[in-house]
């Protein structure tokens, strides 16, 4: 039970800050599939870094496997050798995922092997949606992205030392081709993952926990949501010292957590220093806070990727995580499971109707007239912002039997010349199956921030998100994270049939 689709494009992703400055590299992988083998090609992948984000040999393989592994080998002991035989890699060295002496490789389990697992992933998941029913059942979007943590270091009211790694950042899980991905899951590639215990910690270091929550605003938005992250506030308690936090996050420019089939990203993470904070003024009133609006501070510091920050006594330290990738178009959400979203505090009405065209009323019921008239404002609005070609497709016929799908609203169907893709809603042929569905696509581009507020603390004003759908009845395919200047239409996919 194979996928049916023998050749993949050009997928990319970017790795943020290297550890000495704020730049992205890029990371490249085409990805075919002939017969039982697969290609992992990542020509194209930008040379290696100055700073210590870097992997040589041994952590691609491993980014590879990370992935691989879960997807193909789930119900067999994992066997690295067993896989190998399977797989080719091809890769340039003195790259960022393929580095050489003496290139820094300090953090390349957090950074490079977890970027090239992503890039993996993404690619593995278009490849799953053109196979069988049940393979399709394995496509998920990313979740999880990538690390965001900290190492703070400090002394306790007497003088004692301390140092401790908070391991509570947790992302959420990308979506599913059949639900939402799983809120606050951790790192897919885990067996098993789990976080600390709040009164344990405190019970170790001067510090308290604020608050530990799931965020909303940070799923990425589909016909399944992903899962939220994770957002905790902390501060300084019972000491006078000073404490110095060193801090290691990716995905802070951009969001790491793509969706799939038209799924939009999660949101960026982020680690804010909030200077001359009210929390404990707030605590001494009765009363906690619960985000850093609610908290107050004299002055915000964002601090980048990777960092070193200073917390005095007065400070407080909030670490805010990405939620997962969605699966599908969202404007064809169920509108009660965003109702239901709102009541349990994952989505806001402001992302209901931003994102799923959902209105709600003042208890909280769905609107159906007028969910209906925004669901068809937003398909309106996607007509006049895109950007379609002029490709000619007059003449084809896509009324002929389905081959097989590709995604959740694309598939390839037989015609009196051969196989044709496209659009299964309204039966819209984009062109030869062999050609790639961006060619021939309505391209939407967005600022980051119009999907959630979130992303208004980015580090990198250049990066877009450029949504794909099908020119004709606007429904979405694919949605990617792209450079102002890269062009919109890099190929996605070539099937080879």
């Amino acid at each position: 039970d194979q996928p049916r689709s023998r050749g993949l494009g050009d997928v990319y992703k970017r790795q943020d800050h290297d550890g000495l400055e704020n730049r992205m590299y890029r990371l490249r992988l085409a990805l075919t599939k002939s017969g039982n083998h697969l290609t992992f090609d990542f020509t194209g992948t930008d040379p290696q870094a100055p700073g210590t984000i870097n992997c040589a040999w041994a952590g691609l393989v491993g980014g590879i496997l990370q992935v691989a592994f879960p997807l193909l080998c789930h119900d067999l002991p994992w066997s690295h050798g067993a896989v190998m035989r399977c797989i080719d890699i091809i890769s340039e060295e003195g790259t960022i995922n393929n580095a050489l002496f003496p290139a820094g490789t300090s953090m390349a389990t957090v950074n490079a092997c977890q970027s090239t697992g992503n890039l993996v992933w993404e690619a593995m998941a278009k490849m799953y949606g053109c196979g069988s029913d049940t393979l399709r059942e394995e496509v998920i979007g990313i979740g999880y992205g990538g690390v965001n943590m900290s190492v703070i270091a400090g002394k306790h009211q007497d003088g004692r030392p301390f140092v401790n790694m908070f391991t509570d950042s947790v992302g959420g899980g990308g979506a599913r081709s059949f639900g939402d991905g799983i809120d606050t899951c951790g790192n897919f590639i885990a067996p098993a993952y789990g976080i600390p215990n709040v009164e344990r910690i405190e019970s170790l270091i001067p510090m308290l926990y604020v608050y530990r929550r799931e965020r909303e605003e940070t799923a990425g938005a589909g016909i399944h949501r992903g899962g939220v992250g994770i957002e905790y506030m902390m501060i300084p308690y019972e000491t006078e010292h000073d404490m110095e936090a060193v801090l290691f996050s990716t995905g802070c420019a951009h969001m790491e957590s793509k969706g799939v089939a038209g799924g939009l990203p999660g949101s960026i993470q982020r680690n804010i220093v909030l200077h001359g904070a009210g929390v404990k003024d707030a605590l001494a009133r009765g009363e906690i806070p619960t985000s850093l609006e609610t908290a107050g501070a004299e002055r915000i510091d964002i601090a980048d990727a990777k960092d070193v920050r200073w917390l005095t006594p007065d400070d407080a330290w909030l670490c805010l995580c990405t939620g997962g990738g969605g699966y599908g178009d969202p404007l064809d959400r169920n509108p009660e499971s965003v109702a239901r979203d709102v009541r349990r505090g994952l989505c806001t009405t402001g992302e209901a109707i931003r994102l799923y065209g959902v209105t709600l009323t003042d208890d909280g019921a769905v609107d159906a007239a007028a969910t209906e008239a925004a669901r068809a404002t937003a398909v309106e609005s996607r007509r006049e912002r895109g950007h379609a070609t002029t490709t000619a497709n007059a003449g084809l016929d896509f009324g002929g039997p389905e081959r097989f799908r590709v995604g959740e609203i694309l598939a390839v169907r037989e015609s009196a010349s051969g196989p044709v893709l496209g659009c299964r809603v309204c039966d819209h042929p984009f062109g030869p199956a062999a050609e790639d569905p961006r060619a021939h696509a309505l391209v939407i581009e967005r600022e980051i921030e119009e999907l959630s507020p979130v992303n208004a603390y980015r580090a990198e004003s250049d990066v877009v998100l450029r949504e794909f759908a099908c020119p004709n009845c606007a429904s979405l395919f694919s949605a990617d994270l792209q450079l102002r200047t890269d062009d919109p239409r890099m190929p996605e996919m070539h099937l080879k049939l």
